[in-house]
Formats: structure tokens, C-alpha cells, sequence
């Protein structure tokens, strides 16, 4: 369910970011289709005293969807976006979420280009000429990149425009980031308090479930819950008394790792439970847990494997320090919105989707793929599902 709105934001990061990707946010300034003047010069949103208009919108929303109809089908759009996904926090349709969430975003772009322009940061004007050159010659090499752009209209002009804008939004992430550096204290502090969500250690546990859950997710009558607990107790007392845990398990256990005799495999922090988690890496190889008791019901665990943790402290906190900046300059953007005069009027933007309708691509060829060479907008980093953080619900 999270594909979409990794694919939208990642993509934004992105264009902000990677050079190529600048190339591929022109062909978001060209479409202006399907729309009365009057209606194209409707204000979305004002930024300090800025309008943003209906038609200005439409152009970057007809490219970013085209980017997505062309990766993954138009069929995407009708997927469901859940309450606590949605920009409104209601259950609504991705091509609705997507329709505002865009509002945000180029809101965002021109307060951040506003304050670059505050601040007068430059630019490398030899830079901005060779930007503009590489577009130039992408198109020259692409027909149907040629015919597309010229049908709408992108001249040299505009792509100047458009990358020195980019340019300036980076160089004022790069100006502040050079005034607020993220600290080494900082880092050491992030570090210490999340030091268990950057390990790779491993363990490899079998374990036997008698369930106080019923199938609906609801807890069983207390006298259910009680029976269980004295059946764990009585299963615990023969595995002391050296009967076979794995015979036990065949016998007793009620989740599908019965068949292999209770086995779960190897897994990782963040994949089990809580409680069952702090049990199983607190144990040694070869140790038996005494019963305890999960929202599912209640266990015991044997550890038959370990893999220690491996993980480079100092890779981990090089990685941190990119990600504690990232939020520094994140935590500055939500100031800078703050005291920003800001307005928008969603109801300019509910039909973006028909007013683009009438944009004919006879070839989706390579157009997206050059534009984002090298970006790498993979949509992979999918939450773990309930399956996986909730491994013994099996």
C-alpha cells in the first residue's frame, strides 16, 4: 500500500537532487492541455504574496503522472489509499491523494526558492549553461523526446528557468547544511539510543504456541486463557524432564512451524513481537525459555543458532550523520513554512486528472527512463508486512 507514496516522495527527493532528474521535471512545465485561459489562471496557492496557478499546477502534475502511468500502468491510480496514508486522512483513491499532495510540494518548492533568492545564494552560471546543453542534446537524439517537447512548447528560455530555480533550492540546502552541521554528540547520541535498530545479529529459535487469540484477533474466555497456561506449564515440565522439544512441538504447538518441529528459522530485531524478541536475544545456544506469554499466546522458546552482530559502528553512524542532516534541514523547511504566508485552495486542482486527459503520447519510449537515469527510484523499501513483524503468528 505504500508503493505509491514512496514512488511520489522519492521521486520529488530526487528531482531535487540529481541533475538528470532535472531534465525530466521540464517535461512537467509543458502541458497545458485541455483548459480555458480563465481556468489555467486560477490561483492554488499563494506563497508570501506569490500566486501559483491552475495551469502552472497542471504542468507538473501531467508529468509526474506520466512518469507513473509509464512505470507502473494507470491502473495504480484506483488503488486504495488507507486513512492513515492519505493526505486527508481519509480513505481515499491514489490518483485523489496524489491530486493534493502535489498542492504541498510545489508550495514547498517555491518557499524554498524564495528563500534562496533572500539569501542570494549564486549559482555556477558555467554549470547552469552545461545543464542546459545536456538537454539539448538528449532531445536532439530522441525523436519522440523532440516531438513531445516542441508540442508543448519547451524552449531554451524555459529550461533555463526552470534548472537555475533547482539549482538555487540546492544550494540553499547546501548553504545550510554548511551553517548547521550536523554534530559528532549528536551522532554519538542517536546512535547509543538506537543502536539495536543497526544490528545485524541474528538468532535461529524453535518454539512451541499454545494460543489464547482467537482467529478474529480477539483474546479467548479467561478459563481458555487459564487452560492454556496450565497445558505450556505441563509441555515445559517434560522438555525438563529431557523429552524432545521437537517431538513436542509436532505434538502440542498450534501455529504451522509445528510440522517442522517448531523451527522459525534464523530472524532479526524488529521481526517478532516484542516480548518474544527480548526473550530469544537474550538467550544462549541450547537454552529453553521457561513460559511466557504474547499477545497470540503463550510460548517456549529453544535457541538452536546465533549470528553475532557484524555491523561497522562507524559505517552506521556515516550513514546517521547524512540522515540526522537531512532531518536538521527538514525541521528548518517546517520553520520557514511557519512563518510563511501561506494559502491554497484544494478545489482548483479536484479535476487535474480530466483536465489532462486530452494529452496524447503516441510512444511511451525512453523519455522517462532517460530523464531518470540514474536516480533509482526503486519502490522495494516496502514496510515489513504484519507476516514478517509478527512472525509467530503463524
Amino acid at each position: 500500500k505504500a508503493k505509491y507514496i514512496i514512488c511520489i516522495l522519492e521521486m520529488e527527493k530526487k528531482m531535487k537532487k540529481k541533475l538528470k532528474v532535472f531534465i525530466a521535471g521540464l517535461i512537467s512545465m509543458s502541458l497545458l492541455v485541455g483548459c480555458a485561459t480563465d481556468k489555467l489562471g486560477k490561483t492554488v496557492a499563494t506563497v508570501n504574496g506569490e500566486n501559483i496557478t491552475y495551469g502552472e499546477y497542471l504542468k507538473k502534475f501531467a508529468f509526474q503522472k506520466y512518469m507513473i502511468d509509464s512505470t507502473y500502468g494507470k491502473e495504480i491510480w484506483n488503488e486504495k489509499v488507507p486513512a492513515e496514508q492519505s493526505i486527508t486522512k481519509q480513505e481515499t483513491t491514489l490518483i485523489k491523494d496524489f491530486t493534493l499532495r502535489l498542492v504541498d510540494s510545489i508550495i514547498q518548492e517555491e518557499l524554498l526558492s524564495q528563500e534562496a533568492k533572500k539569501q542570494s545564494l549564486k549559482i555556477d552560471e558555467s554549470e547552469l549553461k552545461n545543464n542546459v546543453d545536456q538537454w539539448k542534446n538528449s532531445i536532439t537524439k530522441d525523436k519522440t523526446a523532440k516531438e513531445y517537447y516542441e508540442k508543448n512548447g519547451i524552449t531554451e528560455e524555459v529550461v533555463t528557468d526552470i534548472f537555475k530555480e533547482q539549482m538555487n533550492i540546492s544550494a540553499l540546502e547546501a548553504n545550510y547544511t554548511k551553517n548547521n552541521p550536523v554534530t559528532q554528540a549528536e551522532i554519538d547520541k542517536y546512535y547509543n539510543d538506537h543502536k539495536s535498530e543497526y544490528t545485524n545479529a541474528q538468532v535461529k529459535a524453535s518454539h512451541i504456541i499454545i494460543k489464547t487469540q482467537n482467529d478474529d484477533g480477539t483474546e479467548m474466555s479467561q478459563d481458555k486463557v487459564d487452560s492454556a497456561k496450565k497445558q505450556i506449564d505441563e509441555i515445559y515440565a517434560k522438555i525438563k524432564a529431557g523429552e524432545d522439544f521437537a517431538k513436542l512441538a509436532k505434538q502440542y504447538s498450534q501455529d504451522a512451524s509445528k510440522d517442522a518441529g517448531g523451527d522459525l528459522g534464523f530472524f532479526s530485531k524488529g521481526q517478532m513481537v516484542k516480548e518474544f524478541e527480548e526473550v530469544a536475544f537474550s538467550m544462549k545456544v541450547g537454552e529453553v525459555s521457561e513460559p511466557f506469554k504474547t499477545k497470540y499466546g503463550y510460548h517456549v522458546v529453544k535457541l538452536t543458532d546465533k549470528k553475532e552482530d557484524t555491523t561497522d559502528p562507524k559505517q552506521v553512524k556515516e550513514f546517521l550523520k547524512g540522515t540526522l542532516q537531512q532531518e536538521k534541514f527538514t525541521k528548518y523547511v517546517e520553520e520557514l513554512k511557519k512563518a510563511a504566508k501561506i494559502t491554497k485552495d484544494e478545489k482548483v486542482v479536484e479535476n487535474a486528472e480530466k483536465d489532462i486527459k486530452e494529452v496524447e503520447i503516441k510512444s511511451q519510449t525512453s523519455i522517462t527512463d532517460k530523464a531518470t537515469e540514474g536516480s533509482n527510484t526503486k519502490t522495494d523499501n516496502k514496510e515489513k508486512t504484519q507476516e514478517n513483524t509478527e512472525k509467530t503468528e503463524d
